[in-house]
């Protein structure tokens, strides 16, 4: 029974170790399935020990991890590359405290048993240095990295990277298995060799994916500028289309006064109030809601931002969606990068419009406020009846139009997580079929 209890910890600490690593990594917070994930890795690891394969352990908490992964993400090349780092981590970690053990506790590892108290701690030392590399780690990628979102869309950018950390892995548990398994003195040399070669393989491992997600990251920021000269084009043609308006009103002002001279020479108020009512009151609004809206945008003194909402206004018109802007003071600059901003607008302003889209009013409302502190963006969309709970929005590649083809509220909550838990806020709500979605951006400065 003493046995059991004590392998039983043991492979739970294991087992909280590879979870610690993975969270770390992908930002994941600690739930249900996680913590079933850990139980039912430890059970299997269990059965394993029991039947004497313990050479089989991290091969099957490698699977049972990837499945956990792919159950998170629904991206099987992104969950098999998330666990290749977590199990290199596992290996370093196990590797340097090894190293730590026999060079300044000077711990015999040939006669230490596998069920003593040492061996015990020592599971939970590797779990805390774990805990510190992946943090670490994290941290370091951060830099370079935009979003979990783009690494996976550009992860054939990365395939060499790929392989090799794959590649290194093997490598890694296969000195492993030799030294822990199939070596018979395992001195200070052994130790520290095994040592050397597992850090120096996965630091190759970390600098290139610093490097090749630094080139991602470059490819993106060009994307991005591409898109805002294409949105600010966009929004010249419609000032321009604009100007054009107005002037056609202009010179249709002279017809629409002999039009309405008529009637009232006529003494015809009923035909007078259909005209105005059928005729000219349709066309009026329309040209001074488009017009106010596009005059309102040059409140917005990012020209990114600028040139991307009026891109969604100009999506919005040509789906003969009613688009009302408000935006009074001047918004110079944002606690929050650019690209992630519009990144964050565009997904907010795409959703409105395909929920608008599909019914038979059609009204977008967006107003930008700025307060002392901070910045709301609240932007308000008619939807339907049958529109899908607030929480299935949240979830990984949900979209009305189906799986996988949607990106959305989940992306948008990544974001913020991810850079701005502190300072950007999102709040959703659906009420007598108004669907709002309200950005707030606290001021840091």
């Amino acid at each position: 029974m003493y046995d059991i209890i004590y392998y039983f910890l043991y492979l739970l600490i294991l087992s909280v170790n590879f979870l610690i690593i993975f969270c770390n990594f992908t930002s994941n917070k600690i739930t249900k399935a996680a913590i079933f994930y850990i139980l039912i890795n430890t059970l299997i690891d269990l059965i394993i020990v029991g039947i004497g394969k313990e050479i089989l352990l991290l091969p099957i908490s490698t699977v049972i991890l990837t499945c956990f992964s792919f159950m998170n993400f629904r991206k099987i090349s992104y969950s098999i590359f998330i666990v290749i780092l977590t199990d290199l981590v596992f290996a370093v970690s196990d590797a340097i405290t090894a190293f730590l053990a026999i060079t300044f506790f000077h711990i015999n590892f040939n006669s230490i048993s596998k069920r003593s108290l040492a061996y015990f701690v020592i599971a939970i030392i590797i779990t805390f240095i774990s805990f510190i590399i992946s943090k670490l780690l994290k941290k370091i990628l951060n830099k370079v990295n935009i979003h979990s979102y783009e690494i996976s869309r550009n992860l054939r950018n990365r395939l060499v990277v790929f392989f090799y950390a794959g590649f290194v892995l093997i490598t890694v548990n296969v000195n492993i298995f030799e030294y822990k398994y199939f070596a018979k003195n395992l001195d200070n040399f052994v130790v520290n060799l095994n040592t050397f070669n597992t850090v120096s393989n996965f630091t190759i491992v970390i600098i290139l994916l610093y490097l090749n997600n630094k080139i991602i990251k470059n490819k993106l920021l060009h994307e991005y500028k591409d898109k805002e000269l294409k949105h600010l084009k966009e929004y010249t043609d419609m000032i321009e289309t604009m100007s054009d308006d107005l002037r056609r009103f202009k010179h249709d002002y002279a017809n629409v006064l002999h039009i309405l001279e008529s009637y009232i020479e006529s003494n015809d108020i009923k035909g007078l109030k259909t005209f105005y009512k059928n005729e000219l009151q349709p066309d009026s609004e329309k040209i001074i809601n488009k017009n106010r809206s596009l005059y309102l945008l040059k409140n917005i003194k990012i020209n990114s931002l600028k040139g991307l909402i009026s891109s969604k206004i100009y999506s919005a018109n040509s789906n003969n969606i009613n688009t009302y802007i408000e935006v009074y003071d001047d918004i110079h600059e944002l606690s929050i990068n650019e690209i992630d901003i519009c990144r964050i607008v565009g997904i907010l302003l795409d959703n409105a419009i395909e929920a608008a889209v599909l019914c038979d009013k059609k009204v977008i409302r967006l107003a930008i406020i700025k307060k002392e502190n901070y910045t709301s963006f609240i932007i308000r969309n008619i939807c339907r009846k049958n529109t899908q709970p607030i929480h299935k929005m949240y979830e990984d590649g949900f979209s009305t139009k189906g799986y996988g083809r949607g990106i959305g509220l989940n992306t948008v909550r990544k974001i913020i997580n991810e850079k701005y838990a502190k300072n950007v806020f999102l709040h959703t709500k659906v009420k007598d079929y108004i669907f709002k979605q309200e950005l707030v951006i606290k001021d840091l400065n």
